[in-house]
């Protein structure tokens, strides 16, 4: 537990720059985006922690049901910042998931949803099996395109 010790806690609609994600985030195609912060409740947090990452925790509620959602940012301000390279997604329930579609379709360098603002969200899934979306032949991470 000593690497996640947190230097510095955020309420998520109190971000201001430099530590709001909205100010730093891009698609897993390199387009700017950022978090939707609509459904956000005041309780969400964002923390920085002495190693440099940066992990916002989500209350969602309003889809299927209530839960949590997980962004981390492996590296924290450092490059690139973004999804699907060091900011990665996940869904918490009962457990701890890797967000992710059946098609594959927000996490795709070809597919109709290559410039969707959401794309990159869900390739948690994709890098934790090491499978390219785009093409199972490939590995996940030999694919990135930098």
């Amino acid at each position: 537990m000593s690497k996640l010790q947190v230097v510095k806690t955020f309420e998520i609609r109190k971000l201001k720059s430099p530590y709001s994600i909205s100010n730093y985030t891009k698609t897993y195609s390199g387009a700017n985006t950022c978090f939707s912060t609509d459904r956000w409740d005041n309780k969400s947090q964002s923390y920085l922690l002495k190693d440099g990452q940066h992990i916002c925790f989500r209350y969602l509620d309003g889809w299927e049901n209530v839960w949590f959602a997980m962004g981390i940012d492996t590296n924290g301000f450092k490059g690139p910042n973004r999804y699907g390279y060091d900011v990665f997604e996940f869904k918490i329930t009962d457990s701890l998931y890797p967000y992710t579609h059946a098609n594959g379709q927000y996490c795709s360098y070809t597919s109709s949803f290559a410039n969707h603002q959401s794309n990159g969200r869900h390739c948690a899934y994709y890098a934790l099996k090491d499978t390219n979306c785009d093409d199972n032949s490939k590995g996940y991470w030999e694919s990135l395109k930098f």
